[in-house]
């Protein structure tokens, strides 16, 4: 591994399916609008939708990335990986280690669909002074996630209980070390005598515990590559849709002005149309709309489209199924 410098560009890589796609268009006109240029280096995109995207897609999203269009890169999912039958949270999963072997930097940064800046993105909030990625600690002593952490403790032979109290949170954005991912993959695919892939399903990893588990294994720590000193952003959540703590959230937003904000799109669905509003002033006041009324029509559109997606998804799953 190169020695660390602190003026290192980033990949920056999000992974997303049909469903997601308005929000990645917001994600990139956000991108935009708030990061800093010289921290980006490439932009990839994955596509790993299992239905047709709108026509043109593409060129929308370029669109929304303004000037660093030229630096974005879209690849479908079945040109990083081999992906077995599975649900989409594990594909997406797989994808975002996979595509460690087309990164062309040190460094990248893992987002999800749902990730967007509403303040500017710089340096600082990526690394800390040593140039050493940030990151949090978190306890999983009651998260849901709990048994999903002890698995993969146990797996790459942790002790769980030494472990389930601080360890790093799981959310985006998340730096991710390129050649500590590949050796990852390699290791996982030689242990288990399969393609990658295979054994990542088969053991039921998941993609951020089985990497940090990779470097306490083999490193014994994490103080020599990462800085815990990460302020994280705020989501809302489907527990958190609901006015009057969408506009709780809101108002820490802007009280903290950490540059990521992240609306996930279940909470999106279950927005009444206060919660709506407070997310469509949110998005005018920080300059990713023009108009309140034009990010309500966004956020209603998309809770059209995710009610929708409930009546046809089985049958769109049954068609793939029989056709392949």
């Amino acid at each position: 591994m190169t020695e660390m410098s602190c003026q290192s560009r980033y990949a920056f890589v999000t992974v997303f399916y049909e469903h997601e796609i308005e929000l990645l268009y917001l994600q990139a006109r956000s991108l935009w609008i708030y990061c800093d240029p010289t921290l980006i280096e490439k932009i990839i995109v994955i596509d790993n939708s299992e239905r047709p995207l709108p026509k043109n897609w593409q060129g929308k999203l370029l669109t929304e990335y303004g000037g660093l269009a030229s630096q974005v890169e879209i690849i479908k999912a079945r040109d990083i990986a081999r992906l077995p039958w599975s649900s989409g949270w594990r594909t997406q999963q797989i994808l975002k280690l996979m595509v460690a072997k087309i990164i062309p930097t040190e460094r990248y940064v893992l987002l999800d669909a749902k990730n967007h800046l509403i303040f500017p993105l710089c340096r600082d909030d990526l690394e800390a002074p040593d140039g050493r990625p940030r990151t949090l600690l978190h306890s999983y002593l009651a998260h849901p996630l709990r048994s999903h952490l002890e698995r993969v403790l146990t797996y790459y032979g942790l002790e769980p209980a030494q472990h389930v109290a601080h360890f790093t949170a799981t959310a985006t954005p998340f730096v991710m070390y390129r050649d500590i991912v590949l050796n990852m993959i390699a290791d996982l695919a030689n242990r288990e005598n399969d393609r990658f892939e295979n054994a990542f399903i088969r053991k039921r990893l998941t993609e951020f515990f089985a990497y940090i588990c990779f470097i306490l294994k083999n490193r014994g720590d994490l103080s020599s590559l990462y800085d815990f000193s990460q302020q994280g952003g705020l989501c809302i959540w489907t527990e958190t849709a609901d006015d009057p703590k969408v506009q709780e959230i809101v108002d820490r937003a802007l009280a903290d002005t950490q540059p990521f904000f992240s609306v996930h799109r279940l909470a999106i669905e279950k927005f009444d149309m206060r919660a709506c509003r407070v997310v469509a002033k949110l998005w005018h006041d920080r300059k990713l709309f023009g108009t309140v009324e034009d990010a309500t029509s966004f956020l209603l559109k998309l809770q059209a489209q995710y009610r929708r997606s409930h009546w046809t998804k089985p049958i769109w799953r049954a068609v793939k199924v029989v056709t392949g």
